[in-house]
């Protein structure tokens, strides 16, 4: 899933960055909070999340971070299926691991 949306930023100082976390019974799945790819103090920016959302998910959890003192302000929020490739970080295997009790 893709969530994207346009920010503008103004302040003396701060970040802003979009954040989402795909959650399952107990476990996280995947999440991304834009660590080292927030927006500083900015006129319009587009910014973008994508994460994988296995079929064991049951919550999605999007929204914005803003770190310092600062203003946003957010247009074009979007939430879309996509096949681009994820920008987070994956807290699964696709494949079964250590079958075989070895570890």
């Amino acid at each position: 899933m893709k969530f994207s949306a346009i920010i503008k930023s103004e302040g003396r100082e701060g970040s802003v960055a979009l954040a989402m976390i795909v959650i399952g019974l107990c476990q996280v799945f995947a999440y991304d909070n834009m660590d080292g790819r927030n927006i500083g103090i900015a006129e319009w920016k587009r910014a973008e999340i994508v994460l994988d959302v296995p079929a064991e998910s049951n919550d999605i959890q999007f929204g914005f971070i803003v770190q310092g003192k600062a203003e946003i302000w957010v247009s074009g929020v979007s939430f879309e299926e996509t096949t681009d490739e994820t920008t987070g970080i994956k807290l699964y295997e696709d494949e079964p691991q250590n079958l075989d009790f070895s570890e």
